[in-house]
């Protein structure tokens, strides 16, 4: 009976990677259910700590986001935005109780998440299709399913597509990395006939339905894959198989390939980005103000840029606060002359905003610590870890995903999981 309470955590890990495609209520019983059976069974952890200390940075930055609470004056308010953010603190030390589960059954659980997108694509791409009335019958009958929203509405031809489980921006952040995953588990040689067709699906997926953010996450994550493939990978004698030099060029090719017959053939995807390109010359015409731009995105983005940018110039070491972020905002939005519900649309400026300056510096170089450990590991490892963090760097140019509980997961858990996605352990 107790060995099998000491699988609790494997088992809690293999239902996290299932539910976050597909539930958000699911994922967080399933994170609570990690965290607490791994604290429970497991014991003596604490010196691989110091040995894997590149995990640590968001954790550092997670703490002086907190520190941030105590010159804020809405207290509540940054607990429960820091509260959002505690999986960027728990998930890479749990990570590290359970690198040796994380390192027996890695592929294993990586196959779960791609078959949990796929379910995810697969559902909505039905969603899209059939009948409103069905769908929202549909909504009614399953509970936790997202309101359905009929494409006419959502402008979903222009800005991507509707699901049942979660916001089209982050349908495509997830679609981006599951594409990833099976792109490296296809290189890892696991079940190819099954990871190179779903990398092909997941890629029509995204040109068909996903957010601009994501598509160009996704095409600069799959340049650095292919890039670093081309770089790293030799055989034993040090030369290059002829397999890997055809196959690791056949990935950015048929990606360019599909991309560019999708986009002179594929209506939707020409509407989405010639719709990117209007708008940014309305803007700089000044001529959007004569439409009615609260649903230009593109426009949207700029002006949240700007105002983020106000407020950092008058708080630019130390922030206002994580608490007094929403406010600063609100009062920064009341006083311009466009009129616009509060966005925030840049991962990098909102740091900036929650903690000044530091809080920037430790995220960036939690991110380029984790990269300087991957680079002493596997090179598999390596290319795994450099193309997602090509993927969420450029969606963090766009977007704040990470004010969101689903790539608060999706991001926390891959910082932590990928270090040990390798068959033997240095320890």
């Amino acid at each position: 009976m107790n060995q099998y309470l000491k699988n609790l955590p494997t088992a809690a890990l293999f239902l996290l990677f299932l539910t976050i495609p597909l539930s958000k209520g699911l994922a967080s019983i399933a994170f609570g259910v990690w965290a607490g059976t791994t604290l429970i069974y497991k014991r003596g952890w604490q010196s691989a700590l110091f040995r894997y200390w590149w995990q640590l940075g968001l954790a550092v930055l997670f703490c002086w986001l907190g520190i941030t609470i105590a010159y804020s004056t809405d207290w509540m308010t940054g607990f429960n935005v820091c509260y959002k953010h505690i999986a960027l603190l728990a998930i890479p030390i749990l990570a590290i109780q359970c690198r040796y589960e994380i390192a027996r059954y890695y592929k294993q659980m990586l196959t779960v998440f791609v078959v949990a997108v796929l379910v995810n694509c697969g559902l909505t791409f039905v969603f899209n299709f059939i009948e409103p009335s069905l769908a929202l019958k549909i909504d009614s009958w399953l509970p936790g399913l997202l309101p359905h929203t009929p494409p006419e509405e959502l402008y979903s031809y222009k800005f991507g597509a509707y699901s049942p489980f979660m916001a089209r921006v982050q349908l495509s952040n997830l679609i981006s990395v599951g594409a990833l995953v099976a792109a490296f588990l296809w290189l890892k040689r696991y079940y190819r006939w099954f990871f190179l067709p779903s990398f092909l699906l997941l890629l029509l997926y995204s040109i068909s339905f996903g957010g601009r953010a994501g598509q160009l996450g996704f095409m600069a994550g799959m340049t650095v894959f292919s890039i670093s493939v081309l770089v790293f990978y030799r055989n034993g004698s040090g030369k290059t198989p002829t397999w890997v030099m055809m196959g690791r060029w056949l990935v950015p090719i048929v990606v360019l390939l599909v991309s560019v017959l999708f986009y002179n053939g594929y209506e939707p995807l020409q509407k989405r980005y010639q719709q990117l390109f209007w708008e940014i010359d309305l803007y700089q015409s000044g001529e959007y103000k004569e439409y009615d731009y609260v649903n230009f995105t593109s426009v949207r983005r700029i002006i949240a840029w700007q105002n983020h940018w106000q407020i950092i110039k008058e708080y630019p070491l130390l922030g206002v606060g994580i608490g007094d972020y929403h406010h600063k905002l609100d009062a920064i939005y009341e006083s311009d002359e466009h009129n616009l519900p509060v966005n925030s649309h840049n991962q990098y400026l909102s740091f900036w905003l929650f903690g000044g300056i530091v809080a920037l510096c430790l995220f960036m170089g939690a991110l380029f610590c984790w990269l300087y450990g991957l680079w002493y590991t596997e090179s598999y490892v390596f290319i795994f870890g450099l193309s997602f963090l090509t993927i969420y760097g450029v969606v963090f140019l766009f977007d704040t995903p990470l004010l969101f509980q689903v790539d608060v997961f999706i991001f926390g858990l891959f910082f932590g999981f990928i270090t040990f996605c390798r068959d033997i352990l240095d320890d």
